[in-house]
């Protein structure tokens, strides 16, 4: 099912439409929503605009969004199910929906698709849905991380740091589960730019703390799109390869988010964000859990780009959000590493 709202995903409260949807997909179809969004009004109250979009997202993980700039058809007021069906709307000065009224006689319903879908142009889209294939073959992952400044918010696992071993590992995984070459081969180039010039970049870690304490207990991680568990050695072997580059680079911080305090401003975290100056993608981990494309949306846009990364630099400011240096590291694995490890033995006898 494929939807497109000409509305601004900022003013209106799209909750209840949303939460509908969520509630009857099932497994067997996927839904597709596109919306639109007033560039112009992200630079008032950008962060709170950002956190209101990015908590749409996290929250309805299992819907697939695209996001338009609104500017052709902000005025249409109709939402639309292609080929279906389409309402138009009315909104009070909250952003509530107040009144529908359906048109389902063919002949209208032709004739505003035709004005609806004409106006979600290529060139509109601010954010799009990418498939694995997609990445692949536009190299997009390799040319992301040959930047020198990043930021990446982690919310299963820590896929990052890995000793060369490990990722050799998942390639082995791949090859004996038969994972298309072209996997495997993203495997190997993305190591080599993580070892040439990722590990010697200007990092910022932004890692839930149920999610880094979950990863050393059950050691579950996604290493591109593969997934993999990770054994006790190289659990151990991931924190003494980390402790060295953290060492090296002081470039490299690592910030640890309280999940309580965190998710009661508006944040949740089904969504993986991996972004730079120039480029950015989110990993949506529900749609990977359940082994459904696409798993991937990439920012075209800019000035969503650049609100994103200011809500990082805001976020470093939060009561739920500590840098922990390298040795405030080292006590905690010393503290806490044993009894995970033991509880990783509980859980696989």
């Amino acid at each position: 099912f494929e939807f497109f709202f000409t509305i601004d995903v900022m003013f209106a409260n799209l909750h209840f439409i949303f939460s509908l949807l969520s509630n009857l997909k099932t497994k067997d179809n996927n839904i597709y929503i596109n919306v639109g969004i007033d560039l112009k009004q992200l630079e008032v109250s950008g962060d709170k605009k950002i956190r209101k979009i990015l908590y749409l997202m996290n929250r309805y993980a299992d819907l697939n969004i695209e996001l338009y700039n609104n500017y052709a058809f902000k005025n249409y007021n109709i939402l639309l199910l292609k080929d279906e069906f389409a309402l138009q709307y009315s909104l009070n000065k909250s952003g509530e929906f107040q009144a529908f009224t359906v048109i389902d006689n063919k002949e209208i319903l032709n004739n505003i698709s035709s004005v609806v879908l004409s106006s979600f142009k290529e060139k509109y889209k601010l954010w799009q849905l990418a498939n694995t294939k997609k990445f692949h073959k536009e190299g997009y992952r390799t040319i992301f991380y040959t930047c020198d400044f990043f930021n990446f918010f982690l919310v299963q696992g820590f896929e990052f740091l890995l000793p060369s071993f490990v990722i050799d590992n998942i390639a082995a995984k791949c090859k004996k589960e038969k994972y298309p070459e072209q996997d495997l081969i993203s495997i190997l180039k993305i190591k080599i730019a993580w070892e040439e010039i990722f590990e010697n970049s200007s990092i910022n870690f932004f890692v839930l703390k149920s999610s880094m304490f979950q990863y050393l207990e059950k050691g579950k991680l996604t290493y591109m799109n593969i997934p993999y568990q990770t054994s006790v050695e190289e659990r151990q072997a991931h924190y003494e390869h980390a402790i060295k580059i953290l060492e090296k680079n002081p470039n490299i911080h690592l910030y640890i988010i309280e999940d309580d305090i965190f998710n009661k401003n508006h944040l949740l975290s089904n969504i993986g964000i991996f972004g730079n100056h120039k480029k950015m993608f989110f990993k949506n981990y529900h749609n990977l859990n359940e082994k459904t494309e696409p798993y991937f949306t990439i920012v075209n846009d800019q000035k969503i780009l650049s609100q994103i990364n200011l809500l990082f630099e805001n976020i470093k400011k939060t009561d739920y959000c500590k840098e922990y240096t390298v040795e405030e590291l080292k006590k905690i694995w010393n503290k806490y590493s044993n009894m995970f490890f033991r509880l990783t033995e509980i859980t696989e006898n």
